[in-house]
């Protein structure tokens, strides 16, 4: 007898994306720097391998969080970026910055900040 329609194609989950930064010792052009990147990956080292295609480098995660408020909706790696360089956060170069975990998780707090004081929005990020 065959299986209904519901049990051999299960419901996808909806896509959640993620925040992530990364750092490595063996590039020297990007010592003291973090790549802020976002994915809709569960695992986000699956993204980073796939962005560094064959040349891959030993590499640390530094900042993994979801890039979702409590009202549902996302920021993009972007604007964090951006709130990065506004707050004199140098762009080496692509999404590469020369910053911290701390300042990445800051800079993304402060975005939804601004937007909760901005328009009377009640969320919490992270």
């Amino acid at each position: 007898m065959s299986k209904p329609i519901e049990e051999l194609l299960p419901e996808k989950q909806p896509a959640k994306l993620r925040i992530y930064a990364w750092s490595t010792t063996e590039l020297p052009k990007f010592k003291g720097c973090l790549k802020v990147g976002q994915t809709t990956q569960v695992d986000v080292n699956i993204r980073i391998r796939q962005s560094q295609g064959v040349n891959r480098v030993k590499y640390v995660v530094e900042v993994d969080e979801p890039a979702e408020r409590n009202d549902g909706t996302n920021f993009r790696d972007s604007t964090v970026r951006q709130r990065l360089e506004e707050k004199g956060f140098e762009r080496v170069e692509g999404e590469w910055m020369r910053c911290s975990a701390k300042d990445v998780i800051a800079r993304s707090e402060e975005h939804t900040s601004e937007l909760q004081s901005r328009f009377g929005i009640s969320y919490a990020v992270f």
